[in-house]
């Protein structure tokens, strides 16, 4: 029974996908360009808004390969994933996500409740976008580049850095350069 359970929590936290979470560190952005980088407050904040955005983004991609889930048993690649082969129960899945989801955002709204409004922002957004919005061309990568400007705001609200347009719209089109690279390349 032990066993299992260590296996089901192993396969939980594949899905949540821990090596994407590097998208994340847009959230030190703005600390890095007001000049704060070598403050601990500022680190401190951006540290835990990193680990708490990541939770988020984790459950996201368990709704998304839940979402996915037939589709993906037919991929060469993707049908190695927990839920896709069968290893990881989706329904277990979904219930787990969702606590922990639950869980995330009620300490985000103790943390900072505008890091806490932009959170469900991007919840929202990403799964309408992977229940619909995936297979729109070019609006599937604009959400992805909106992604990337929530992360940019979520480091501001932290810091109570005041954000400038031009942060905003460079992450905003960096985004969209390697989005449209990785859809090139599929």
């Amino acid at each position: 029974m032990m066993r299992k359970t260590a296996k089901t929590i192993a396969l939980f936290i594949r899905t949540m996908r821990p090596h994407q979470w590097v998208k994340n560190i847009f959230i030190f952005a703005p600390m890095l360009f007001s000049g704060k980088f070598f403050s601990f407050p500022y680190i401190k904040n951006s540290v835990a808004a990193f680990f708490l955005f990541s939770l988020v983004a984790g459950c996201i991609y368990i709704f998304n390969d839940t979402f996915d889930k037939e589709k993906d048993s037919r991929h060469p690649d993707k049908k190695k994933r927990p839920i896709a082969s069968g290893a990881l129960n989706a329904k277990v899945a979904v219930t787990a996500g969702v606590l922990l989801l639950a869980a995330t955002l009620t300490t985000i709204y103790f943390f900072n409740v505008y890091f806490l409004y932009i959170t469900l922002i991007y919840v929202v957004m990403n799964i309408i976008y992977s229940a619909f919005l995936k297979h729109v061309v070019i609006l599937d990568v604009m959400i992805i580049a909106v992604g990337f400007v929530l992360r940019v705001e979520i480091g501001g609200v932290v810091n109570n850095i005041e954000m400038y347009p031009w942060i905003l719209i460079i992450t905003f089109l960096l985004a969209i350069f390697l989005g449209l690279i990785k859809r090139r390349q599929e």
